[in-house]
């Protein structure tokens, strides 16, 4: 009867072990996206690459997912204007075996879209997505993964992101040793366990076997693997961090204090014969005042431009009205008037040719650089 318990409980052993047998995944991804909603953009292709870090069983989640979707020109509806789109995500990954091949999942995280080319209202921003797929067993490791998925950024645009790929597991998990039949009824005596004693050889409240950095100096504060500290997670240790509050996830110079990186270029347009500036376009001008206000040396140009409707003169007027109402913004959220200078160009500088309705409005535009 022992041995029957005994060669159940391995079997069942082994099963348990099959499901974590790997450690990660990587699947190379093709696929499409459908534009909804408010989205300026045509429908186009998309190519990327996912990275699965499969979770133990204790886990709610099957896997944590990290991936980027690319797309190189995708056209913006009523233009010849093409855009670059790269999309990045983390998503949780949950699992449901159908059968011994076919497997069915859903996932759902954030991410961060970023254009090449931000005109007509389409910008770079952060999403939520969530979508359902299927995993199909071609041989014993590598499956066919197909999903679907809609995101939703934040600023109200939607898409619907459908991919196809090939899931390759790596990173072999050691196998649990099989349970040892019994042979007879005899009791079986183990052996008492010698005491280890554990060594801290430089005396910084780590024990050896787990101790990193053997060498750290007495009384200097350590991370749990007995390196100096880090508080702020910014990979500066704290005796060199002139930054110690430094924001997690930050990018740090070599004192560990942040370095500060300019807003993406102003994009604000105007109606025709119009200098009157959106709520809409506050988002983008407090970048551009969170960032002058942090850095006191840098100084901001503001540049206004007309399509080429009317005349040149009545255009150079008008693009110094839009280029000081972008001033005026400013320096009612807080920028001092001293820190901008606006100037109008007319339509001399157009972005692209004034030969269409949807080109003029592209050029009906005021623009701004950071300078120091």
């Amino acid at each position: 009867m022992k041995k029957i318990i005994l060669s159940t409980l391995t079997a069942a052993t082994l099963l348990l072990a099959s499901n974590n047998e790997y450690k990660y995944e990587v699947t190379p991804l093709v696929g499409g996206v459908i534009t909804q909603n408010n989205v300026d953009i045509k429908n186009h292709n998309t190519l990327g690459l996912s990275f699965g870090i499969n979770q133990n069983e204790s886990s709610i989640l099957d896997q944590i997912e990290l991936g980027v979707l690319y797309t190189s020109g995708a056209k913006y509806n009523n233009s010849g204007l093409k855009t670059d789109i790269t999309r990045l995500f983390i998503n949780g990954v949950k699992e449901y075996t159908m059968n011994d091949k076919l497997k069915l999942i859903a996932l759902a995280g954030i991410g961060h879209e970023n254009l090449s080319r931000n005109i007509s209202g389409n910008n770079d921003g952060a999403f939520f997505n969530y979508g359902v797929g299927v995993k199909y067993l071609l041989n014993k490791t590598i499956s066919l993964r197909a999903d679907v998925r809609h995101i939703l950024k934040f600023d109200g645009d939607r898409d619907v992101i459908y991919t196809l790929g090939l899931a390759i597991p790596f990173g072999k998990v050691a196998s649990l040793a099989p349970i040892k039949e019994v042979q007879n009824e005899k009791t079986v005596v183990e052996p008492v366990a010698k005491k280890i004693i554990k060594l801290d050889s430089d005396n910084d409240g780590v024990y050896d076997d787990i101790d990193q950095c053997q060498n750290t100096n007495a009384g200097v504060k350590v991370s749990k693997y007995g390196c100096e500290a880090d508080l702020d997670d910014d990979n500066i240790v704290d005796s060199k961090d002139k930054c110690l509050n430094t924001q997690y996830g930050a990018k740090v110079d070599m004192n560990g204090c942040t370095i500060l990186m300019q807003p993406a270029p102003l994009g604000i347009v105007f109606d025709t014969n119009s200098a009157v500036i959106k709520s809409s376009d506050d988002v983008q001008f407090s970048k551009y005042v969170n960032y002058l206000k942090a850095d006191s040396k840098a100084h901001v140009v503001v540049e206004g431009h007309t399509d080429s409707t009317g005349s040149m003169k009545y255009n150079q007027t008008l693009s110094e009205k839009r280029a000081n109402a972008a001033k005026n913004k400013l320096v009612d959220m807080g920028v001092e008037d001293v820190r901008i200078q606006s100037i109008g160009y007319g339509e001399t500088k157009p972005l692209v040719s004034n030969n269409t309705k949807a080109n003029r409005q592209i050029n009906r535009r005021v623009t701004a650089k950071i300078v120091k």
